[in-house]
């Protein structure tokens, strides 16, 4: 396969697509709906655990059938089309499909799947991977390597447009050179890509495809290799059967009702009870049926405030540790989470294997916050109870969008936060492409804003310093150093991509991070799941959503 890198006038393109994409993906969330308790107990982290049974409602127990409320980003059920960070999305591709190396539901590390077993050379540019034996799709065919090295090729076609493609950006190949082994190679040394194969939904060489005609066909009727299989799409519902030849064994659940609704359709379906489960979007705030549980588990997002190192003289560590230590998390949480964010020392989840033990986060400490302050010149010299540095007057402009409530309401409460220490700020509240288009041009003080948390713990497109010029990269808030940089390259080319090594750079990131605070990590948002009394053995998983617990599911 010939080298698939972009020429610099189409990889600038392209980049700016994909940072639209990423962008999106913080979009609106519940609104505040509960006072702040000031005598808020310290947070703990919560770890993934399967849910505790419910007792079953009575009849419940004869029953065979269930139906499930979603939101799809796409109308599709090609795993190569939906995006991977959308609950909804993850639990249709887990039900009909395998992923290769699917991530561990506790702490987010590759598990054996669809590939049981893999090695990565010492130059980390090549990975070997051994297909499990005996697995068949829906229709009976074998699964084999054919299969793996196909999804692969599919996964980073131009033409395919995949989400997948720019997370494997260095993959140049895949070769089935047995029935049983593929061979990946790599551009450069890049453990972040092997992650991001594991996650990889396997698709079937001999139903999928070349050409579009094809694809729009298994877009409406699909062939897995999954737990359920697909029965039919009309009328806006998605019916599915238990897959009694699976692998891993059936589902105790027969038929499966997938309804494709609106945020405002899922909300009227649930609230009426015409729902068992209703995976919940990020934009849906809903009034649960009496007795009606919702789980909620810390997604794969943090929102923080991102501060621009060009402006405000803000490259100034002691400034951005000052406006840290100026935030109670406690009462931002509660107001603008109803408590149900999860405060974050670093930019990962604290369960996730390679940075545990987690940083903790910042103690509001207001005292600390103004002598930080006055070490770094914002000092108040005339006066008025405002800072000014070095005499001159300050002015922090919060900017956020206004179409999140979660954003706009953080917003209001880190300027209010900033000016009980001196400091003066306002809001500058926009609509969602114009506050996009101020970070990626750097045309912001400070910013309410998030980014997704990669199930691999890499996230140097956010951090380098190759990545801070305006319009160019992701690190949106300039901040450049060379510590920083060197850890994230020896975290990607780790050598046989050893999780040791690996975790080891990693927990030296998050503690450095931690410190210098170039975004003032807040909090990772939540995710929900709506459950009817008698369903059992639903399990929520930061990194993995429902998928993993499927097969536990009874009444």
């Amino acid at each position: 396969m010939a080298h698939r890198r972009l020429p610099l006038r189409w990889g600038g393109v392209f980049i700016g697509i994909a940072g639209v994409v990423a962008l999106a993906i913080a979009c609106s969330f519940l609104s505040p709906s509960e006072p702040v308790n000031p005598m808020l107990p310290s947070v703990q982290f919560p770890t993934w655990t399967p849910t505790r049974p419910a007792s079953a409602q009575i009849g419940d127990s004869a029953r065979r059938d269930l139906v499930i409320g979603l939101t799809l980003p796409e109308e599709t059920l090609d795993p190569l089309r939906l995006p991977p960070d959308d609950l909804a999305a993850r639990f249709v591709v887990d039900a009909l499909f395998d992923r290769l190396m699917p991530p561990d539901p506790n702490d987010g590390r590759m598990t054996p799947g669809v590939v049981e077993t893999w090695t990565v050379a010492a130059d980390s540019q090549t990975i070997t991977l051994t297909v499990r034996s005996g697995m068949t799709w829906h229709d009976g065919t074998p699964v084999t390597a054919k299969d793996v090295a196909f999804t692969i090729h599919a996964a980073i076609s131009l033409t395919v447009n995949s989400p997948y493609f720019v997370q494997l950006a260095h993959v140049l190949s895949a070769q089935a050179i047995s029935d049983s082994t593929v061979v990946v190679h790599l551009d450069e040394p890049s453990c972040p890509d092997l992650t991001r194969l594991g996650d990889l939904p396997l698709i079937p060489a001999h139903r999928w495809g070349g050409d579009a005609r094809a694809r729009a066909t298994f877009e409406r009727s699909p062939l897995g290799s999954g737990p359920l299989r697909f029965g039919s799409w009309g009328a806006g519902e998605v019916v599915l059967w238990a897959n009694e030849a699976y692998w891993r064994g059936a589902p105790q659940i027969a038929e499966w009702r997938l309804r494709v609704l609106s945020p405002s359709q899922l909300r009227e379906a649930w609230e009426a009870g015409e729902l068992d489960v209703a995976l919940l979007p990020r934009e849906l705030a809903l009034n649960p049926p009496p007795g009606w549980p919702i789980q909620w588990e810390p997604g794969l997002e943090y929102v923080g405030v991102f501060l621009n190192q060009k402006r405000l003289r803000l490259a100034d560590t002691r400034l951005r540790q000052a406006l840290a230590l100026a935030l109670d998390r406690s009462q931002l949480n509660q107001l603008a989470l109803d408590g149900r964010g999860l405060p974050l020392g670093a930019p990962w989840l604290p369960a996730l294997w390679a940075i545990a033990p987690a940083p903790t986060p910042p103690a509001f400490n207001r005292e600390r916050a103004a002598a930080l302050l006055d070490a770094a010149g914002w000092r108040d010299t005339d006066g008025d109870g405002w800072r000014e540095h070095h005499g001159e007057p300050l002015l922090v402009r919060v900017k956020a969008n206004g179409e999140n409530p979660v954003r706009r309401d953080l917003a209001m409460l880190v300027a209010a936060a900033y000016r009980a220490v001196g400091v003066p700020a306002e809001v500058e509240i926009l609509p969602y492409l114009s506050l996009a288009d101020a970070l990626f041009r750097r045309d912001f003080d400070v910013a309410i804003f998030g980014w997704p948390i990669n199930l691999d713990p890499d996230q140097s497109w956010y951090w380098r310093s190759d990545q801070a010029q305006p319009r160019r990269g992701f690190n949106l808030t300039g901040w450049q150093d060379a510590q920083a940089d060197a850890l994230w390259q020896a975290g990607r080319s780790a050598s046989a991509c050893a999780t040791a090594a690996r975790q080891a750079v990693y927990q030296q990131l998050a503690a450095y991070l931690a410190d210098q605070r170039p975004v003032d990590f807040l909090f990772a948002l939540p995710i929900g799941v709506a459950i009817r009394p008698g369903l059992n053995g639903i399990a929520l998983s930061p990194f993995a959503g429902v998928g993993p617990s499927l097969m536990g599911w009874h009444w």
